[in-house]
């Protein structure tokens, strides 16, 4: 059992000298929207412009910060404007951001969800503007009333929700409901920008139900392998596979050795975390949301948002025909944003 990691400090909301310049461009923006007819306009929006006024102008007053509870949903939508002289035309930003609201409106949240936040994410491919629009709802009910992190644990964890095995409790789950709690919220927010999804990934979707390894980052799409974050205080040999009881501390996240060669019949489904596990990897995967805002967000004020934990896992091909090689783990998505508080609500 290694040493554990003191608890490192999410920041303070920071307004930033253009916060006010934003706020103002977000208003006008919402007004022109709101007229029932809309005279022609000359005012023109960089593409850094363009995403912090729709993403701000969704977020307005709809931003719920305490949805971040049970299975956090992610829905996407697309759409794009042409650019001149690289900037967007505020008509033409007007008629983009209808489409993609009606799109939005007409995908229903399911059924105990609440928005949380939306993500718009601006890429200029020649003289086109791509918005990518993301969707974050969840429920609103925290496990705990407190805001600092509790990584007391009595029982076991299984790896991952999607089976059963070990107990009822989910790791996943669990790591992310008490972090999540202990970020806390801010009542008086009233919009959040630049919001920015950091994912620190071992495995990558193939197919439903199918994951292949991630090991080599992508930080254009902010994509970060898990392999990245080794434990510095770990000073035990790799972990054993079969040993339920093991901490699996070798990674700041959840990320498991390879299995020994496996037929179908001895397959693994999921593994089994015992209390002191747990403690570790609650605590490592909260102070790894600092480590990536400080070193990959690297803008105070961006602050974190939410937590978001989805566990996986890999069925490889060994080099014994018919048999195969396991491996688990938990891809952990942190939400930042810059939360716009106690100001005007028109």
């Amino acid at each position: 059992m290694c040493s554990k990691d003191t608890q490192e400090p999410l920041g303070v909301v920071s307004q930033g000298p253009s916060t006010e310049a934003i706020v103002t461009k977000i208003q006008e923006f919402r007004r022109s929207y709101a007229e029932p007819i809309r005279t022609k306009s000359l005012v023109e929006y960089t593409p850094e412009e363009a995403e912090w006024i729709v993403e701000g102008s969704f977020n307005w007053g709809t931003y719920d910060p305490e949805a971040k509870y049970g299975d956090m949903k992610v829905d996407e939508y697309l759409a794009e404007v042409t650019m001149a002289n690289g900037k967007v035309k505020e008509s033409d930003l007007l008629e983009v951001y209808a489409t993609l609201e009606a799109a939005v409106a007409a995908d229903p949240l399911e059924a105990g969800k609440e928005l949380h936040v939306i993500d718009v994410e601006a890429k200029v491919e020649g003289g086109t503007l791509k918005l990518t629009t993301q969707r974050v709802s969840a429920q609103q009910t925290p496990p705990f009333n407190s805001n600092a992190l509790n990584t007391n644990f009595t029982g076991n964890h299984r790896g991952r929700s999607e089976f059963g095995g070990c107990i009822l409790n989910s790791s996943d789950a669990a790591i992310q409901g008490r972090i999540n709690a202990a970020i806390g919220a801010l009542s008086s927010i009233y919009t959040v920008i630049n919001v920015q999804r950091w994912e620190v990934r071992g495995a990558t979707p193939f197919l439903p139900g199918q994951w292949i390894p991630f090991v080599v980052s992508d930080l254009p799409n902010r994509r970060i392998a898990a392999l990245t974050f080794p434990n510095p205080n770990d000073l035990t040999p790799v972990e054993t596979w079969w040993f339920n009881q093991a901490v699996f501390d070798d990674y700041r996240t959840y990320y498991t050795p390879e299995s020994l060669p496996l037929s179908d019949l001895d397959q693994i489904f999921n593994t089994c975390l015992s209390p002191t596990a747990m403690t570790y990897l609650t605590q490592s995967t909260f102070n790894l949301m600092g480590l990536v805002r400080t070193n990959y967000v690297q803008n105070n004020a961006i602050v974190p948002l939410s937590c978001r934990v989805q566990g996986w896992r890999i069925r490889l091909s060994s080099n014994n025909q018919g048999q195969f090689l396991y491996r688990m783990g938990h891809n952990v998505t942190y939400t930042y944003g810059q939360l716009i508080i106690a100001g005007p609500t028109g």
